[in-house]
Formats: C-alpha cells, sequence, structure tokens
C-alpha cells in the first residue's frame, strides 16, 4: 500500500491486478478461532521474518538464553495445530518478502492486520501483512523502489475494488453497475422535469 495526500494506492501484481501479492500458507483456507488468536499473540511477541526458535533481538549471554526460553515457553502453551499454523504462516511471510525483495530488517517493522482475516470467498482467505507507516506515506513526487520493477504496478484503490469485484463479485457488480446506471437516468429525468416547471 502507498499513500500521499490526496491518493491511496496498493500495489499489484501486472499480471493479477485483482489481488495483492499473496503466498498460499495451506490447502485449509478455514482459520480457526484458536489460530487465529494464537498468531495474533505470537505476531505481538515477534516479526515475521524469524524461524519459531529463533529470537526476535540480538542479545548476548544469559539475556539470550533468557528471551529463547521465554519465547520457547509461549510458543510451547499453543497446541501442536497452532504452533503448526504460525510456523506456516512465518514461513510463508518470509517467502512473500523475498519475492517482494523485502529485507530482512524491513521485515522486522512489518505487521499483521489483526482485525480480521479476510475471507475471499469460501475456498479463500487472506491474512494480510502491512508495510511500516514511513513506507506506506509518500512524499508526492517519491518513487518507490518496487514500482520500479517491471511486474509490479500501483493501482488507485478504487481501481483495484472495480478490478477485485469484477473478477470475485460478478453479481453484485454487475447489479450495482445496473442501480447506478438507473439512479443516473433517473436523477436526469427529474432535473429535467424541475427544470420545464420552472
Amino acid at each position: 500500500m502507498r499513500s500521499s495526500v490526496d491518493l491511496i494506492q496498493v500495489v499489484v501484481p501486472t499480471k493479477t491486478p485483482n489481488v495483492l501479492p499473496h503466498c498460499k500458507i495451506r490447502d485449509n483456507p478455514h482459520v480457526s478461532s484458536e489460530e487465529w488468536e494464537f498468531l495474533k499473540q505470537q505476531s505481538s511477541q515477534k516479526p515475521f521474518s524469524n524461524s519459531s526458535s529463533e529470537t526476535t533481538s540480538v542479545a548476548s549471554g544469559d539475556e539470550g538464553s533468557l528471551e529463547e526460553t521465554q519465547e520457547n515457553a509461549s510458543l510451547s502453551q499453543g497446541t501442536e495445530q497452532q504452533r503448526e499454523f504460525v510456523e506456516l504462516v512465518a514461513a510463508t511471510a518470509r517467502r512473500l518478502f523475498s519475492y517482494m525483495e523485502v529485507s530482512n530488517q524491513e521485515a522486522l517493522a512489518h505487521r499483521l492486520y489483526d482485525v480480521e482475516v479476510v475471507d475471499l470467498s469460501p475456498e479463500v482467505s487472506f491474512l494480510i501483512i502491512v508495510p511500516p507507516t514511513e513506507s506506506a506515506c509518500a512524499v508526492p513526487g517519491q518513487r518507490d523502489l518496487l514500482l520500479q520493477r517491471g511486474d509490479l504496478a500501483a493501482l488507485r484503490v478504487q481501481v483495484f475494488e472495480m478490478i477485485h469485484l469484477g473478477t470475485y463479485q460478478r453479481d453484485v457488480i454487475s447489479r450495482y453497475s445496473r442501480l447506478s446506471c438507473i439512479l443516473e437516468l433517473d436523477t436526469v429525468l427529474v432535473q429535467h422535469n424541475h427544470r420545464e416547471v420552472q
């Protein structure tokens, strides 16, 4: 995502502009509430770029072993399914960061959008990782390194929504378009009748 004073854009692959850059986590699209809560708990404790056995900050001596022990204890509190899900999400996030050419240091600043799991359809759910504010907000005229790649493009949010709806919700977008045309026509007719009366 990129934003400036008057514009909000999303970065999408040029071959599939109807969806954000993504990587598949697993075949099962459903995320249980237990998995979701455990993931939110873990993501607040450690970034995506490290594996579950690594510590999140560089520490020396006893502090490092204490931190690692605490982290392993927090990971061991979850069930095997929850731990496996968190490890899958972390591995997938690393693949996505690699594809997007985000360094490990920059990846530490990214965060999980933990308000909800976005369900595109019964077969597809999205977990969204958002960039840090500094990289999402741009000064007019500033170019992003991601946009210099030929396989990525920036689209206005409204354009992205229309492409997305046209792909995944054809019925909704066709009804919306028809309703919009009817309302526009009715508005013009009412204005015309109002002018004739005066």
